[in-house]
């Protein structure tokens, strides 16, 4: 299995938050795949993410509660299109900021990022082929 534990040299982590390390590195993956959305896909990304929205919309009912509400909240705010930007980022680690039991302090992820952001960003470029390879062959297994 293809993890950013797989290649990512665990001092990168360390650099964020530790209680919620492996979360941020996610969330700002998910941002460089919105930034460099366009190297990877034929689709621009609201039109990916209205899709997506629609379809998740169309199955909603199969969703825990909590998880509709959330689904309700991504879509009126289009979480999606907005990894794409620093404001969007930001506030989605707000949000879980503000979602954790414990100090989370999440919302400093970006900022400790901005440290070693041209690292991050040849990690992701390293990782994403590999992910991408994993989930093909995922596909003709399943």
């Amino acid at each position: 299995m293809v993890t950013r534990k797989s290649w990512m040299p665990k001092s990168s982590s360390i650099r964020l938050n530790q209680n919620s390390a492996g979360v941020a590195v996610d969330v700002l993956f998910d941002h460089l795949l919105a930034l460099k959305w366009t190297e990877h896909h034929d689709e621009a990304l609201d039109a990916f993410a209205t899709r997506c929205y629609a379809l998740i919309g169309s199955k909603s009912e199969l969703l825990p509660k909590r998880s509709e509400r959330f689904y309700h909240y991504m879509a009126g705010n289009d979480i999606l299109s907005h990894y794409a930007t620093r404001d969007g980022i930001e506030r989605v680690f707000r949000g879980m900021d503000g979602r954790t039991a414990y100090s989370s302090n999440m919302i400093q992820a970006m900022e400790a990022a901005d440290g070693f952001w041209d690292e991050f960003n040849a990690y992701f470029d390293r990782f994403f082929p590999n992910l991408v390879d994993a989930c093909n062959e995922w596909k003709t297994i399943h």
